[in-house]
């Protein structure tokens, strides 16, 4: 069980959280009534450094400026916000959420640069097929949609290249799909 009961964070002066004396609370200074400006940005920022555990301070200045960032309303006060963020950057930028955030932005990039490579070995294959294997277009649109590997579909653009003629290029194009569905069973 827990015994626990809400406060509304919103409804009181920052004064009123630094009183209590916890560090741990200071990120929530930005939260506060008086909160969404500067100078309580700042003096959270002075008295979260403080702090001597090096892991708690980093984990404490990362949430304090994220919680700034949603209590500014004005684009002013997020430009000053990113600016004094990017001071503390090299500090922040070892914290294991900051690690895990840009984790997940380099994972983004390369499944966006792997849908990207994808589209351009779909529109070769499509360009391919519609010089030299008119008749196969639907076949091949129909396969390219369903490979989602570049090296894949390379190959694929590799081997109806080098098809002798479009009976060969068919014989590629069906085997990709017997692949796909044996990997699937």
């Amino acid at each position: 069980r827990f015994n626990y009961y809400p406060i509304e964070v919103y409804n009181m002066g920052s004064e009123d959280i630094r009183r209590v004396g916890l560090p741990g609370l200071l990120p929530l200074l930005p939260l506060t009534r008086d909160g969404a400006c500067q100078r309580v940005v700042e003096d959270m920022i002075e008295s979260v450094e403080q702090v001597e555990d090096e892991v708690k301070r980093k984990s404490l200045l990362t949430a304090g400026l994220n919680f700034a960032s949603l209590a500014f309303g004005k684009e002013g006060d997020q430009e000053w916000l990113f600016r004094r963020f990017h001071m503390l950057d090299e500090v922040l930028s070892q914290t294991p959420l900051s690690k895990h955030i840009q984790q997940i932005g380099r994972d983004a990039e390369r499944r966006e640069a792997q849908q990207e490579e994808l589209a351009r070995h779909r529109q070769a294959l499509a360009t391919i097929i519609q010089g030299r294997f008119p008749a196969l277009v639907d076949l091949a649109e129909k396969q390219a949609a369903s490979i989602d590997n570049p090296e894949a579909i390379n190959l694929l653009v590799i081997n109806i290249s080098l098809a002798k003629d479009a009976e060969e290029a068919r014989k590629y194009l069906l085997q990709t799909g017997k692949k796909r569905r044996k990997k699937a069973e």
